[in-house]
């Protein structure tokens, strides 16, 4: 009976830890990324839909996993395509990476600096086209720091990009080689300067990532949920097991994982199951202690995995700055040319944009609500239209007795008798009344 019981006590002793930590090993992920290619050449063959975005992901999940294709290939397949948005452009340039294709510069700045990216999305996507094949590509003066500039002007102070899951990972994977770098930028007045610093702008954005997870681990699409595993592991972030996202044996990477069918598909969807291996792909990179997903440029290939593995999540895809030769904090100067987009955090806008500190993101509990709410009621109210709407009233009030006055006046001369109806005390009110209107006239001279 005491072996029982202390084998129960044991049992019950490891419940709570048992849960907290995803069980996910090398070999797991691997099965899962081999059963994902397989569908996806049986039903979605790349060589046959070269123009779709499943496609090229599938491609760049191929190529990080070390697994043999025709890149060459499928590489001129793609070699005719006339991308129709700069996102579709900048995709484009990541599989042609990917394949081993070195584009022309013409072509890489089409969809990065000469139609200049407006979105926060664009702006990372950009960013990390030219990075996946080391570009360097100047447009009209505008350099990569510049558009990495106007990428973090553009963080709202509750640290995510566009108040949107997708894009805010897309700009921590964009940010994520630069996280020792500082920026400064010139502000819209004289003499105004903003510090931008990367590795604030990705605690921030992990940050808001974290507490807009859902209580599955998951972020509502695959599309969200891969992004956000690649932008974990570029970061060094542990997708699996890391207690800002992964709690009670769920983590962003099982939630992808439960979405796989029994045929390898996820979701029985070729975009689904597309990014789905990037994500895995990915995951598995970061617990080798491998580059990030998107630097094509490494040519560090995943190792071979034969056995459920230990994890060593060790790699965070960090490289140095270009103006930074030992990998420290570097301050990058951008006062001339300007950034690619005004800022958007000029003086009117404190409110919504601002140099750092940041001032979020705070997930916002019942107590810290409470408090807040009891420290905006002890805030004295001060009412700027409460003087001009009392002088309306007065004034309408005035305008009525005058008018009343006036009639009364009226009839008064005209209809006397009506006025010997009247009450004594109202009479002599309305006799009063009449002789001071008769002084006011006597005064001004209009008798």
């Amino acid at each position: 009976m005491k072996k029982f019981i202390a084998a129960l006590c044991a049992i019950m002793l490891s419940l709570p830890i048992a849960p907290a930590l995803a069980a996910y090993t090398q070999a797991d992920i691997y099965t899962s990324i081999d059963s994902g290619t397989a569908w996806m050449e049986k039903n979605a063959a790349p060589l046959k839909r070269p123009e779709s975005a499943a496609s090229d992901y599938y491609i760049m999940a191929l190529a990080r996993a070390n697994k043999p294709y025709d890149y060459a290939a499928y590489a001129k397949y793609i070699g005719s395509r006339t991308p129709s948005t700069n996102n579709d452009g900048q995709r484009l340039i990541m599989v042609s990476t990917a394949c081993k294709t070195v584009l022309a510069d013409n072509f890489v700045k089409m969809y990065t600096y000469s139609d200049m990216p407006e979105t926060a999305s664009e702006l990372a996507g950009a960013v990390l086209a030219l990075d996946c094949g080391g570009y360097e590509v100047n447009g009209n003066g505008i350099t990569k720091n510049h558009m990495l500039a106007a990428l973090l002007e553009m963080q709202q102070t509750n640290g995510s990009f566009n108040n949107d899951v997708f894009t805010t990972a897309k700009a921590v994977l964009a940010l994520a080689p630069y996280k020792n770098s500082q920026f400064k930028v010139n502000g819209e007045h004289e003499n105004a300067v903003y510090t931008y610093d990367t590795s604030a702008a990705i605690k921030n954005a992990a940050q808001y990532l974290s507490i807009s997870m859902d209580a599955d681990s998951g972020f509502k699409t695959i599309n969200n949920t891969a992004y956000v595993i690649m932008a974990l592991d570029a970061i060094g972030m542990d997708a699996d097991n890391d207690s800002s996202f992964a709690y009670n044996g769920l983590s962003p990477v099982s939630w992808i994982k439960n979405r796989q069918q029994s045929d390898g598909s996820f979701n029985s969807s070729a975009d689904d199951t597309a990014l789905a291996l990037c994500a895995m792909v990915s995951h598995l990179r970061a617990m080798q202690g491998k580059s990030s997903f998107f630097d094509f440029t490494s040519h560090d290939a995943t190792d071979p995995v034969a056995d459920g593995s230990v994890v060593n999540h060790s790699g965070d895809g960090a490289k140095e700055n270009a103006s930074s030769s030992d990998g420290g904090s570097d301050t990058i100067e951008l006062g001339t040319p300007p950034p690619a987009r005004e800022p958007e955090h000029s003086e009117t806008k404190a409110e919504q944009y601002g140099p750092l500190p940041f001032v979020g993101p705070v997930k916002q509990d019942d107590d810290n609500g409470d408090a807040a709410a009891t420290e905006a009621a002890k805030e004295p109210e001060t009412d700027t239209d409460g003087g001009k709407t009392g002088l309306i009233v007065l004034f309408t009030i005035l305008c009525v007795l005058a008018a009343a006055g006036g009639v009364f006046v009226f009839i008064y001369h005209k209809y006397p008798s009506v006025i010997e109806l009247v009450p004594g005390k109202v009479k002599a009110c309305a006799n009063s009344f009449k002789n001071a209107v008769k002084r006011l006239l006597d005064k001004l001279k209009l008798k």
